[in-house]
């Protein structure tokens, strides 16, 4: 068989893979370019030179009953690479940091010591819970400067809900956060941590059932976990 054969016969394996992953998808597109569009970067771009090469070995004409070019090795590696690593995907949740690991806080932490533990264990955000672990805000070092900037010259706040309303997540200056189904897979993850925004940086997706703010956190992620 051929290197060309070859790279056709394990495409036709990943569009049967990739088939099941967008079941409701118009029959006249093609899976590879939904996943396609569905990563981002580097690997986004790989994903459409696979396509294009497909297309063109498929469309253009043989000469001479020979192939015009020959699909090298290293695409093919890439393809096989693929096809393992969608045959066994793994989901946000299985690479999120777990609700169980996590430095959480409630209205009535208190600030000091909450800001103690972040220092002793190097975290740079803590989700703020209500009784039934729903997120409320998030507790980071921006806040405290918020609070102190519109607040000068007044005592030091001694618990979370003092400054509760700067905690909100859509009050946080330079940084936004969102949340993602748990069996949403890495490669969703990456893209929407990689896709520019306009004025905040996107440092952390919160892990629900069904990817909405008032369920309960299940883990969280960062840009470093789905590196």
């Amino acid at each position: 068989m051929s290197k060309n054969e070859t790279f056709l016969d394990h495409y036709r394996q990943l569009e049967d893979i990739l088939e099941q992953r967008f079941p409701k998808r118009n029959s006249t597109t093609s899976p590879i370019f939904l996943y396609e569009r569905l990563i981002h970067g580097e690997k986004g771009r790989k994903v459409a030179l696979l396509r294009e090469t497909r297309n063109f070995l498929i469309h253009t004409p043989k000469f001479s009953e020979a192939d015009i070019v020959e699909v090298g090795q290293e695409i093919i590696d890439f393809l096989l690479q693929l096809i393992d690593e969608l045959s066994k995907p793994v989901t946000v949740y299985e690479k999120s940091t777990k609700f169980e690991e996590l430095l959480c806080a409630s209205t009535n932490t208190n600030i000091q010591e909450l800001m103690n533990q972040m220092i002793d264990k190097g975290y740079s955000h803590v989700p703020i819970l209500n009784k039934n672990n729903i997120l409320i805000g998030v507790f980071s070092e921006s806040v405290m400067f918020s609070y102190y900037a519109l607040n000068k010259g007044i005592e030091a706040p001694e618990e979370i809900r003092k400054i509760i309303d700067f905690t909100m997540i859509q009050n946080h200056r330079n940084e936004t956060y969102d949340f993602i189904h748990c069996n949403a897979l890495v490669d969703e993850a990456r893209k929407r941590f990689e896709e520019p925004k306009k004025d905040k940086r996107l440092v952390l997706l919160f892990v629900t059932e069904n990817g909405k703010m008032e369920e309960e956190i299940k883990g969280i992620l960062t840009p470093w976990s789905v590196l």
